[in-house]
């Protein structure tokens, strides 16, 4: 059994989501009754927070058929078998800007007036999924797993935690999160609206450790940071790969800055 009271963080990384199921699975199966006591995640990370500690039946089955079936198909099972033989790996590939069946589809008015709209893109096939995996009182059961996810207000550009804790975890949380810009629209929770949380932080570190201060018990305590943006990489060859590496190095340095900070102040303490 694991003595740890353990929190996990998870970053936000688009499809690099499948790289944290991949460590979840491997932490499940080499520690025997594991659950963790703290999941935090931003964007791709919030969505899997969810569906490991809200999943409506063994968390790494839900974990796996949305990675495996529901974010991965990028047309319906009917667009599929009317494809036939021309339904292909790069079909599918180029039809992603169309949308995709288990996150996101796009908004046909858009397509007539662009510059009049907000996003891309609609998000109602994410919620569809999140409702159709997630248990909302197993996702609100904060003695079991406390759950902190994080979303950007649009007007403040303050980020705002929405937590299990403290409040009632619902699906527009999740998308809130996830509500990245220009593709997806703002999300509107109560009188606010909401961005991806990874436009101003893409790590949640200091919740994890904030929540792991909060908790009762002598066990010892650790935090697990799913990291998906290396540092060091190859030097980009065409404009794509310039544009990842971009996106490489600035997740990458935010949370090495947050490392430092909690080293200097674990050395003062």
């Amino acid at each position: 059994m694991n003595d740890y009271q353990t929190a996990i963080v998870f970053q936000g990384g688009g499809a690099l989501g499948a790289y944290e199921y991949g460590v979840i699975k491997a932490l499940y199966e080499e520690r025997p009754g594991f659950r963790p006591a703290v999941v935090t995640g931003i964007s791709i990370g919030a969505i899997n927070a969810a569906l490991l500690a809200g999943a409506n039946r063994d968390p790494l089955e839900v974990l796996d058929e949305a990675w495996r079936k529901r974010f991965t198909e990028n047309l319906s099972g009917p667009a599929r078998m009317l494809l036939g033989p021309f339904f292909t790996q790069e079909v599918e590939q180029a039809l992603g800007v169309l949308g995709n069946a288990g996150i996101y589809q796009l908004r046909q008015d858009h397509l007539l007036t662009p510059y009049r709209r907000t996003s891309i893109y609609n998000l109602e096939p994410l919620r569809r999924t999140l409702r159709e995996l997630v248990d909302d009182d197993k996702l609100n059961r904060s003695q079991d797993t406390r759950v902190v996810v994080e979303a950007v207000n649009v007007a403040t550009g303050r980020l705002k935690c929405f937590d299990n804790y403290k409040e009632r975890l619902q699906i527009e949380h999740i998308v809130a999160s996830a509500s990245l810009p220009p593709g997806f629209p703002f999300t509107p929770v109560g009188e606010q609206s909401y961005w991806d949380g990874g436009l101003v932080e893409n790590t949640p570190l200091s919740q994890a450790i904030n929540c792991l201060e909060q908790l009762d018990g002598n066990s010892r305590r650790e935090v697990i940071v799913v990291e998906l943006f290396p540092m060091s990489g190859p030097v980009p060859k065409d404009m794509a790969e310039v544009i990842n590496r971009i996106g490489q190095l600035s997740a990458a340095s935010k949370l090495r800055i947050d490392r430092k900070l909690f080293q200097t102040i674990n050395s003062l303490i």
